[in-house]
């Protein structure tokens, strides 16, 4: 009965180990797969914070060249008034002139 019992005792004991030995290896898989887990949020979250920062940044690339325009046009309205012929007569009115400068007001209310 005792060398029963002992060899009995024996394959238990092997089966804990190679239990052991498979819950040690699912351990390390499932660790593993957690920083995996860990990374791939982590590499989202900055893809978010990329994207946040290209929509800023197409916002102000539009605002400038919003600006750039109103610069633009209004210099050129500028120009025009410039170019324009002064009007010395009181009967010549100069629809470009005039033109001009609408242009210039409308411009540098916008």
């Amino acid at each position: 009965g005792i060398a029963k019992a002992r060899a009995e005792l024996a394959q238990e004991q092997a089966r804990l180990a190679e239990n052991a030995a498979m819950i040690a290896v699912e351990t390390q898989q499932l660790e593993g797969a957690a920083r995996d887990l860990a990374t791939r949020k982590e590499l989202h979250e900055q893809v978010v914070a990329l994207y946040e920062q290209l929509a800023d940044l197409r916002r102000e690339n539009a605002r400038q060249r919003h600006e750039l325009l109103a610069l633009q046009s209004s210099r050129a309205a500028e120009l025009a008034c410039e170019a324009a012929p002064s009007g010395d007569s009181p009967h010549e009115t100069s629809p470009t002139r005039a033109s001009a400068l609408a242009l210039a007001s409308a411009s540098a209310s916008a």
